[in-house]
């Protein structure tokens, strides 16, 4: 089983993918955030349209 990671580890420096994955990662977690800041964004208009101040 070990000769098998090995192995995996070899071909995926070639190709880069643990920068690939990291890359993914970090646009998950752009997004995410992108998320949280609209909600909060929606929650606040719709505070403000309560008060009657839109």
């Amino acid at each position: 089983m070990k000769s098998y990671l090995n192995e995996f580890i070899k071909a995926a420096e070639k190709v880069d993918i643990f920068n690939l994955l990291e890359g993914e990662r970090k646009r998950e977690d752009l997004v995410h955030e992108a998320y949280i800041l609209r909600n909060k964004d929606i929650a606040y208009k719709l505070k403000e349209k309560e008060a009657g101040i839109i």
